[in-house]
């Protein structure tokens, strides 16, 4: 009703074929919530505008944990509603997410053009991924992956060659550039010493050749001529 309003209601009660007294679901909420469906949908539009808890129960005038529960609730139901058995997999991808700083990850199986998260598990090692596979997709949904997407962690190479029988194993460009980037710059900082071409080129050497300056750009072809 777009106001603070209460509703007080006596719920009717029934008794089941076992005998177990139980209290009858009503329309406008969740069991045992304080508050109603319509609330709990305009929480769910905020959170995807904002990206904060925080920001979002101050805005809806509400405790921190009414907005977490609601996050969590709407997932189980969205949990609950998928059946991915009959999906036909073609195409995967499963990266590492780090949180609390950087010292726990989780492994994210997804399935890249369907653009959705299939399941999550915690820790990257070789059997919380062998659990997020067995977990998430039948031995025939297994055998029909024809490529898989990751970076270059053993754990999930190992897994894949292991599970995925019939998948290629695609490694992503972010992280291939961004090793490819890391070899550069310590070839750099090793040669440094003896080449005074390199002085103070990182950025020229790194940078995508669009976006160089006219400076970074004299220092790249003076490297190039000097190679």
């Amino acid at each position: 009703m777009d106001y603070h309003t209460y509703i007080e209601c006596r719920i009717p009660r029934i008794r089941d074929k076992q005998g177990k007294v139980k209290t009858m679901s009503v329309p406008w909420a969740s069991k045992y919530d304080r508050y109603t469906s319509k609330f709990e949908s305009k929480v769910i539009a905020l959170l995807l505008a904002t990206k904060n808890q925080t920001k979002t129960a101050s805005f809806m005038q509400c405790g921190f944990r009414v907005v977490n529960s609601i996050i969590h609730k709407s997932t189980e139901r969205g949990l609950s509603r998928r059946n991915l058995q009959d999906v036909k997999f073609r195409n995967l991808s499963i990266d590492e997410k780090s949180f609390k700083k950087g010292h726990n990850y989780v492994s994210v199986l997804s399935s890249p053009y369907g653009a959705n998260v299939i399941d999550v598990v915690e820790g990257r090692t070789k059997q919380s991924v062998e659990e997020l596979l067995d977990k998430s997709l039948t031995k025939q949904q297994q055998k029909n992956i024809k490529t898989i997407s990751m970076d270059m962690w053993k754990a999930y190479i190992w897994v894949a060659k292991e599970k995925l029988p019939n998948a290629s194993i695609v490694h992503d460009r972010f992280h291939l550039v961004k090793y490819l980037n890391t070899a550069i710059d310590k070839v750099r900082r090793r040669e440094v010493k003896d080449n005074e071409e390199l002085k103070n080129s990182r950025y020229a050497l790194l940078k995508n050749q669009e976006n160089l300056t006219e400076k970074q750009r004299i220092k790249f072809d003076a490297i190039k001529e000097a190679n």
